[in-house]
């Protein structure tokens, strides 16, 4: 005689909960995959209980809502207004500059030096001194800030030293990303006046229900007028050999112009994301220790410096092992570049569109020659995969570049289905041995992207990224240049149809492969 109001009851929560589905993705304007809508559907439906607590912490995407029209035009005068001198790209395509303006991303602007950094040890020295110029203020954004004692404690030392120069230093890691960072690192930050916050941490998150959205971003910019951006994170992988273990193939690039002031725009949004670590135990250390752990710090800086410019000099001079992923033999010393037109591209949870996603689709749609993609994962979704291969059968030469084996296991099994679908359309793909960490984009001599997304289904719709377009041909001509490197050391991808277990087991991957 119960069993009737249980049913009820029961298909009532059923009902709620779908209800909040519907609900939650109108409001936000969330757009998700046929299989995550389809995977969430199916939770919501067999165990309400169970997924609509799942659905609250982890479903949700976006933490802003559509502008309109009147804000998006007061936004990109705004804008304009902060930079000021040559906000109109000069150089950018118009399909490009209709849809970024169309998503309320802030205008191309020129500035007066560029130059990028492929080589782990060059880059090294690059961030270090980028950390020394800052004379006023200095913003960090980083997925990562490592627990290693060569390059991450160096470059906590160099914060600490900015600090006591007088700088305004702050610091945003990811509360994931940096899971491993220590608390002596974070302590010894917050004790020399080094403002640090984690990014959405799983508990005590100041945003409720987005413990799912990671911040990928990685960018610094001292005082307004220096920005420093790419694929590198703070740890020695990124950067420097290993025993056994050779550097990870990466770019990064540093600016100086108006640009730096759309990524201190950005830092400002991304900063109110973040909370203050829970430091249990911190106490005040007094003005001499301080002092001490300065002259310490400098010490071990300089230190750092010599070796790596040894590093630098022996492979210029062709002394270095032929083992090493940074082959002696390329340039380790790119040319600065002069008056080239830039344009930051954010992405994320913090955006009402999915702007890189959206940027790559209409790209792809106007591509007449070429189109270049180096990643280290490649899961795109069916509507970017199905993009490309008519890219490729209209004529469009597309070269997918990446590691042959990444650091995730996961990702290399959910990239085969869709490599194989483009190879037989007539793409080229390329195995690179060694892991190759880099993000870049090239479509025709049009536009070439660097930044922290990779081509796969969360970066594209989950994580808050940060991309550069560079519009100036010398621009994707040097970045051709450091592909130009890949190639020489890559070989062709030969695909082969899988059996019954291996095709699905890729089937089973590719349906979580949001969450890769």
């Amino acid at each position: 005689m119960y069993a009737l109001p249980l049913s009820l009851g029961h298909l009532s929560i059923v009902c709620l909960a779908l209800l909040l589905y519907v609900l939650t993705n109108r409001v936000h304007h969330m757009r998700r995959s046929p299989g995550s809508a389809v995977a969430w559907v199916l939770l919501l439906v067999a165990f309400p209980y169970l997924g609509v607590p799942l659905y609250l912490f982890f479903g949700l995407r976006k933490v802003t809502k559509v502008p309109n029209a009147a804000t998006s035009l007061v936004g990109q005068e705004q804008s304009q207004k902060v930079v000021g001198g040559d906000t109109q790209p000069r150089h950018a395509p118009s399909w490009a500059k209709d849809v970024l303006s169309a998503m309320h991303i802030p205008a191309a602007v020129g500035v007066q030096a560029l130059h990028f950094d492929a080589d782990g040890r060059v880059a090294l020295l690059g961030v270090l001194e980028f950390i020394e110029r800052a004379e006023h203020e200095l913003l960090v954004c980083t997925f990562i800030l490592g627990n290693d004692d060569v390059v991450a404690a160096r470059v906590v030392d160099a914060l600490v030293l900015a600090a006591h120069r007088g700088v305004r230093v702050r610091v945003i890691v990811d509360a994931i990303g940096s899971l491993r960072l220590r608390k002596a690192s974070m302590l010894r930050l917050e004790q020399n006046a080094v403002a640090l916050r984690r990014f959405m941490p799983i508990w005590h998150n100041s945003v409720k229900g987005r413990a799912n959205l990671r911040n990928h971003r990685k960018y610094m910019v001292a005082d307004g007028r220096y920005v420093w951006s790419g694929g590198r994170n703070f740890a020695v992988e990124y950067f420097l050999d290993q025993p056994r273990h050779p550097a990870w193939q990466d770019v990064s690039f540093q600016a100086e112009g108006a640009i730096a002031q759309h990524f201190q725009a950005l830092f400002a949004s991304d900063w109110t994301h973040a909370s203050a670590p829970l430091l249990w135990g911190a106490r005040r250390v007094v003005s001499e220790a301080l002092a001490h752990s300065a002259i310490d710090a400098f010490y071990r800086l300089q230190g750092t410096w010599q070796h790596v410019a040894d590093l630098v000099m022996s492979s210029w001079s062709g002394a270095a092992t032929s083992a090493s992923a940074q082959q002696p033999h390329a340039a380790v010393l790119a040319p600065a570049l002069q008056d080239q037109t830039l344009q930051m591209i954010a992405s994320g949870p913090d955006q009402a569109d999915d702007t890189i996603y959206s940027l790559l689709l209409t790209g792809v749609f106007h591509a007449k020659q070429r189109i270049t993609m180096l990643t280290p994962y490649f899961v795109p979704d069916d509507a970017l995969t199905a993009a490309l291969a008519l890219a490729v059968r209209r004529g469009v030469r597309l070269e997918l570049l990446m590691p042959r084996t990444s650091n995730h296991r996961l990702a290399d099994i959910a990239r085969m289905r869709p490599l194989r679908q483009l190879a037989q359309a007539g793409a080229h793909v390329q195995w690179i041995d060694g892991m190759c960490h880099a993000k870049v984009v090239v479509i025709d001599d049009a536009m070439a992207l660097c930044g922290s997304a990779n081509m796969d289904t969360r970066s594209l719709f989950l994580n808050y990224e940060v991309m550069t377009a560079f519009y100036s041909l010398e621009s994707i001509e040097a970045v051709d240049v450091l592909l130009q490197r890949l190639r020489q050391q890559a070989e062709p991808y030969e695909p082969q149809m899988p059996g019954f277990a291996r095709d699905l087991l890729e089937g089973m991957v590719r349906s979580v492969a949001f969450e890769l």
